[in-house]
């Protein structure tokens, strides 16, 4: 239930992905900047997947609002529209018929 908990992607949008993160201890400069590349690179995919996470959240929440929303204004008029298709059936039905 975690994995696309918004709080814990916001937490952790500049987090390394996936924790995945190497240590700098006992290397040359030259193994520390490439473990620093590795490590930048690791935080970026981690942000860009949280950044598409939250996006896809956004707009399935924003579908589910919109939705809800014609529902309950939809919802009152399906009698009286039912009513009116009836009529308008049997009205075609006498006139073509």
């Amino acid at each position: 239930t975690d994995l696309f908990s918004v709080i814990i992607c916001l937490k952790t949008l500049f987090a390394p992905w996936k924790r995945d993160k190497i240590s700098y201890e006992g290397l040359s400069l030259q193994q520390q900047f490439q473990v620093w590349a590795l490590n930048m690179s690791s935080r970026f995919i981690g942000f860009c997947i949280k950044v598409i996470t939250l996006t896809l959240y956004l707009v399935a929440v924003l579908a589910v609002t919109i939705l809800s929303i014609l529902i309950v204004i939809l919802w009152p008029i399906l009698p009286v529209l039912a009513l009116y298709l009836i009529y308008f059936g049997i009205q075609t039905l006498i006139t073509n018929g």
